[in-house]
């Protein structure tokens, strides 16, 4: 009696700590969400920072193949060319870039007010419920309104681009030093292991910056080009919002076609179309050309895992994460691969069809 009573009470306790167990994982899961959604701006400015910290490493690192100096004087050249690059390109492009852009707000004014006009005398616009578009048009409309949202959000911007970067200069000055910091937070006999994730999950960062820098350098310069050999109106302006598009995997480039193609219908359907041809081509060469040999070694997300992660980003960090949630996810599935999946679970799983024909 006494014995099967202490089995009885054992086995109460072993269910009691099971319970209390995953009720503090979800405790703290719940914890890490609420402090993100809280500090999402911070988290996401952090995440941003290291970034850029490994690209410029990556920078400091290529610049080594060409100048026999010490780590921190490569970092400084590439601080300062990074500067006068951003300053170079304000100055020569910037009253272009600019002057288009303001040609190309026009342009789809009038875009908006013909496709009114259509409507308000079609048998869409007679119906009982006529479709009106000038809405858009007015002071409170997404497309002034949102205008004039941009223009007064641009000084919150440029603050937190500011702080990305300096931030992600001090990461990358001293790298050893922040690493250790997080190290040392784990047990003795952990911390070797993770030192080896982390750089590995840098190394995949890195490669994966270098490979989508040169694919966009490909886009930007098929696109301006093809653009201003058909014709196209604000080719500069479109060139450059095409390749900087192409950061965002799956969804960047298709925004970038929808700007082309409206670029093109607001001075006829033939120019659409042809901007629509330019934008096809660009997506064959960047999805069956340049991807394949510039990502073959780096890590790569299934394009449904890719758009749901921007989506989840966009909810938390706004349109930062969705510009840099694929990078941070590649960045973070190194981890959960390593750290998890290989060292807790004992490996990925592989279907009974892939061993079969190994």
């Amino acid at each position: 009696m006494a014995e099967e009573q202490s089995r009885r009470w054992s086995s109460l306790g072993a269910l009691a700590r099971a319970t209390a167990l995953v009720a503090s994982v979800v405790i703290a899961f719940a914890l890490i969400v609420a402090v993100v959604w809280i500090a999402s701006t911070a988290v996401i400015t952090i995440l941003v920072a290291i970034l850029f910290a490994v690209l410029f490493d990556a920078a400091a690192r290529a610049l080594g193949r060409l100048l026999p100096l010490n780590r921190r004087l490569r970092l400084l050249i590439v601080f300062v060319l990074a500067v006068l690059g951003v300053l170079g390109a304000a100055a020569w492009g910037g009253s272009v870039l600019a002057g288009q852009l303001s040609d190309f707000y026009s342009s789809m004014r009038m875009l908006l007010l013909e496709a009114n006009h259509f409507l308000s005398h079609s048998g869409l616009g007679a119906s009982s419920h006529p479709i009106d578009l000038s809405h858009l048009l007015s002071p409170s409309g997404p497309i002034i309104g949102g205008a004039e949202t941009v223009v007064s959000t641009v000084g919150e911007f440029l603050t937190l681009s500011a702080a990305v970067l300096v931030l992600g200069a001090f990461l990358s000055w001293e790298p050893d030093t922040y690493k250790s910091i997080v190290l040392s937070l784990l047990p003795r006999g952990k911390r070797a292991r993770v030192s080896e994730v982390l750089d590995l999950a840098a190394h995949a960062l890195r490669e994966w910056l270098i490979g989508r820098a040169i694919i966009m350098a490909v886009i930007f310069g098929f696109t301006i080009s093809a653009l201003f050999a058909i014709g196209m109106p604000y080719a500069a302006l479109l060139g450059v919002q095409a390749g900087l598009l192409t950061f965002i995997p799956t969804l960047g480039p298709f925004l970038a076609g929808v700007v082309i193609v409206l670029a093109g219908l607001s001075q006829s359907l033939h120019m659409a179309i042809y901007g629509l041809a330019v934008y096809v081509i660009a997506q064959f060469l960047e999805s069956h050309v340049v991807t394949p040999l510039v990502q073959r070694r780096t890590i790569r997300l299934p394009p449904a895992a890719t758009l749901g992660l921007q989506v989840i980003a966009y909810f938390l960090f706004g349109l930062f994460g969705i510009a840099f949630a694929v990078p941070i996810a590649a960045a973070g599935r190194v981890l959960i691969r390593e750290l998890y999946v290989n060292d807790q679970l004992g490996g990925e799983w592989e279907p009974e069809s892939s061993s079969h024909q190994a």
